[in-house]
Formats: structure tokens, C-alpha cells, sequence
């Protein structure tokens, strides 16, 4: 017991001293004020001018490390669907995070593939979700994008109509650098409506 007091204590210190904190998976973050450094982790502890807190996303937003995109498509079709582009950068000091929110009028499936063929698209603006940040996501987005080949589906889900409110899609993934990825959503029938949140973490290598 007297060695779990100490090293509780220890830990606390540290995270005073050195504003420690931890997020989804793995081992603790260190905030430098320009992103995230290190893995992520199952706890959400947060040493930030000596406050501890458990909230994951107002970490990621306090170190300019989340980015959200939105796209409504209010006439998705079987053809084409609803298509939407994301470049990572060639740059080996980040990584990149993805998870994806949806609602749609009628039921579909989204697809998450990788190293496609897209061609023209206009550009879809992903926001730093720290208003008072000066920093970019640093990837680039587009929708509306036309398809030649949609290349390896690596992640699937079939959505029912969500009347009721967003749901949230089980799938998150770390994005390859330099990789294209297009995000599909293809309805079961013409003329739906969709709505796709894209949540985006930046950290540090």
C-alpha cells in the first residue's frame, strides 16, 4: 500500500510538472502546445496547469489536435454515390486518426477505401475545433470527387435510416501518410439524404 501511495503520488507530480496526459490507447501525451508526441492510451488523464480531467476530446482540442469536416449530400444516389477524398501529406512527423459520425434519410453502406483512383472534386474544409488555434490539419480533403477506380475497401458498415439522430460509426483507423483514402457512401436507393462528420486527430511522431 505505502508503495501505491508513493507511486501515485509520484505520477501526479509529474503530471503537474510536465503536463502529462493520456488519450484512447496505449501510453501517455505529452502537450508541447503544437500537437500530441507519444501513443495513445485507455486513460483520459489531463495535467494541465495543475487540473486533472477525464474529458478525451477538450484535450485534443486544448492542444490544436482535433479537426472536424462536415458534408451534407441532400440527393445521394446508387450513381454516383456519395464520394468524399482524403490525402494524407508525405510527412512522417504526424500521424493521423480517423473516425467518421453519419445520419441518413434511407438505409446504405460506407465504405472506408484506400489508394483509390479520383479525379477534379472541390475542396471540403476541415476546421480546427479550437477556434482560438492558429494551426491546419495539413491533410487535403475534397468531395464531390469522380472515381475511377475505388481501390481497397479496408473498412465497412451497413447504416439504417437514422431519423432519430447521428449515429456513430464503429470504425477508427490510423492513416497511412501519403495515401489517398476515399470515403463512400452508397444508399440503397436514389434521391436519400446523408450527412458525414469526420472527426480527425493530429499528433505528433
Amino acid at each position: 500500500m505505502k508503495n501505491f501511495s508513493f507511486l501515485f503520488a509520484l505520477f501526479l507530480m509529474l503530471a503537474f510538472t510536465f503536463n502529462v496526459f493520456a488519450t484512447q490507447r496505449g501510453s501517455a501525451y505529452i502537450a508541447d502546445g503544437s500537437g500530441l508526441t507519444g501513443t495513445e492510451s485507455n486513460l483520459a488523464f489531463v495535467g494541465q496547469a495543475g487540473e486533472l480531467a477525464v474529458d478525451t476530446d477538450a484535450v485534443l482540442i486544448d492542444t490544436d489536435a482535433l479537426y472536424l469536416g462536415t458534408n451534407i449530400d441532400t440527393d445521394t444516389d446508387i450513381s454516383p454515390a456519395t464520394y468524399i477524398q482524403i490525402t494524407t501529406p508525405d510527412n512522417d512527423s504526424v500521424s493521423y486518426k480517423l473516425k467518421i459520425s453519419a445520419s441518413a434519410s434511407a438505409a446504405g453502406t460506407l465504405y472506408i477505401n484506400e489508394n483509390p483512383t479520383v479525379s477534379g472534386g472541390s475542396t471540403l474544409t476541415l476546421y480546427n475545433a479550437n477556434r482560438n488555434g492558429s494551426n491546419t490539419s495539413g491533410l487535403t480533403t475534397k468531395y464531390a470527387v469522380t472515381v475511377e477506380a475505388s481501390g481497397t475497401t479496408i473498412a465497412s458498415v451497413y447504416l439504417q435510416a437514422a431519423s432519430t439522430g447521428i449515429i456513430d460509426v464503429p470504425i477508427e483507423i490510423e492513416l497511412k501518410n501519403n495515401e489517398d483514402y476515399l470515403i463512400e457512401f452508397l444508399p440503397a436507393a436514389d434521391n436519400g439524404k446523408v450527412s458525414l462528420i469526420f472527426k480527425i486527430v493530429k499528433s505528433l511522431n
